[in-house]
């Protein structure tokens, strides 16, 4: 006899696993559908509770059916069946559990630095090299510094080990202090974790090195290539001088022995002409003479005819004298020159005392006859009344006085310095593109007057060019 279908059974998961276990089971169950419900359960006598995955439709598991004959089955169940229930059931439980949340991965910026560097301000800090470095939050602390230090053997060319390194790490906002990696695994765990929970993860990390353990490459290929293109300087020797020249050497060597100069003429050696007149000599001199001497053209006596051993040329001081010389009117020009003008009005010359009547005669206002030389008044006080001429350069229209010519080539910043003269004149002066004192000679009063010089500043200009100035 047939019977008809049974509704659907809705039984919990530990309601199945006892229903699994059983070893007889009806005919009617097969085909049966048996559903778990959404609800938390207990598994395993309570140990471990599981909240599945919200879904408005409840998971079906297919029962296993026994024979359709209705047969009862003996006591013991074949081994197989009863593995499939417990298969089955495991797999339930499994799909339950949560899986491990993915590696988030963070990026390292890495900063090398020595020890000394590492040891001044941030902002006056440099860099030996620097990088990027991705890495999961799932490394141990073991395998993340041996990438740091793969890393800075790249970046650095340096061996970089646990015993001549230290690693410093910073995070924005949450870390702001260096903090250094150390035996502890809890300072590494806290940089993993904070540094996990950031939006965009990153963390700053400072490796510093030993100063006395850097061994880079490059630097000794440096070291290398200017050691070969370094020149050696040795005394010459005899084998390294030109023949050719080896004869033209002795004869300067005699003609400086020869010609040396004790007065004080500021040079060492000298040539006495026949007219008495000491001309200088100096390498070009006896290179010339010795070279004539070669060719016999002259003797060690007398020089040879040429231009330099002329006396009515221009002699050209050497440039040590010409620099001494420049320094010492410099010094010159640094004492400013003041020119105090008094004028005593006649009417306080009856209040000065009078000592001796015959030097000093009494002063009268009516001019004095020739014939009477007492009345005239002192010449010390005619000299004093008499106000003092006007110099030659304020008659002229250029700020160059006449009769005189330029004096040291010197820069306007130093010649407003040396003569005491205010800001403004110099920022005139520098604004019009003057920058040394050459080009006074162009310089007209107009000029000064068109760039807006004022009066008194036309007269300090000038008073300071007229000291400046050498006479023709």
């Amino acid at each position: 006899m047939q019977l008809p279908p049974l509704p659907l059974l809705r039984i919990s998961p530990h309601q199945f696993r006892q229903v699994a276990n059983i070893q007889v089971l009806p005919a009617v169950l097969c085909s049966s559908f048996l559903h778990m419900d959404d609800e938390r359960c207990d598994a395993h006598d309570g140990v471990r509770k599981r909240k599945r995955n919200s879904s408005s439709t409840a998971s079906s598991v297919t029962a296993v059916c026994v024979d359709s004959s209705g047969d009862e089955r003996d006591g013991t169940a074949k081994e197989g069946e009863r593995n499939d229930y417990e298969e089955h059931g495991e797999e339930l439980e499994d799909e339950d559990e949560d899986e491990p949340d993915p590696p988030i991965p963070i990026s390292f910026l890495i900063s090398v630095y020595s020890k000394k560097e590492f040891k001044k301000s941030i902002k006056n800090r440099r860099a030996t090299a620097s990088g990027i470095l991705k890495l999961d939050n799932s490394l141990s602390e073991y395998k993340f510094c041996r990438a740091v230090y793969k890393k800075v053997r790249k970046l650095a060319s340096v061996v970089a080990s646990e015993d001549n390194t230290r690693i410093l790490f910073t995070i924005a906002r949450s870390v702001p202090n260096p903090i250094e990696l150390d035996d502890e695994s809890t300072t590494f765990e806290h940089m993993m974790e904070t540094a996990s929970v950031m939006t965009k993860p990153a963390v700053t990390l400072a490796v510093v090195l030993d100063d006395g353990n850097e061994t880079s490459s490059s630097d000794e290929k440096d070291a290398g290539k200017a050691t070969k293109t370094r020149k050696k300087s040795k005394v010459p020797s005899e084998k390294d001088i030109d023949p050719a020249n080896a004869s033209i050497n002795l004869k300067i060597q005699l003609l400086r022995n020869k010609y040396i100069c004790n007065t004080a003429d500021g040079s060492d050696h000298c040539y006495v002409n026949e007219n008495g007149k000491h001309i200088p000599l100096g390498h070009s001199h006896f290179r010339t003479w010795a070279a004539a001497m070669k060719d016999g053209t002259c003797t060690d006596e007398a020089p040879p005819n040429h231009h330099l051993f002329d006396e009515n040329a221009p002699s050209q001081s050497s440039l040590l004298q010409r620099r001494i010389a420049a320094q010492a009117n410099a010094r010159a020009l640094a004492t400013p020159v003041i020119n105090n003008h008094f004028t005593i009005p006649d009417a306080l010359l009856n209040f000065l005392p009078r000592t001796d009547q015959d030097r000093l005669p009494p002063l009268t206002l009516a001019p004095a006859s020739a014939s009477t030389p007492a009345s005239a008044p002192a010449p010390a006080l005619v000299s004093a009344s008499i106000p003092a001429s006007v110099p030659a350069s304020a008659i002229s229209d250029t700020l160059l006085p006449p009769g005189t010519n330029c004096g040291m080539k010197i820069s306007v910043t130093e010649f407003c310095k040396i003569h005491q003269l205010d800001d403004s004149i110099l920022h005139k002066l520098t604004n019009e593109g003057y920058k040394t004192t050459a080009t006074f000679r162009y310089v007209s009063l107009k000029d000064l007057e068109r760039i807006n010089f004022l009066s008194g500043e036309i007269a300090e200009l000038r008073e300071a060019v007229r000291e400046w100035a050498v006479p023709v």
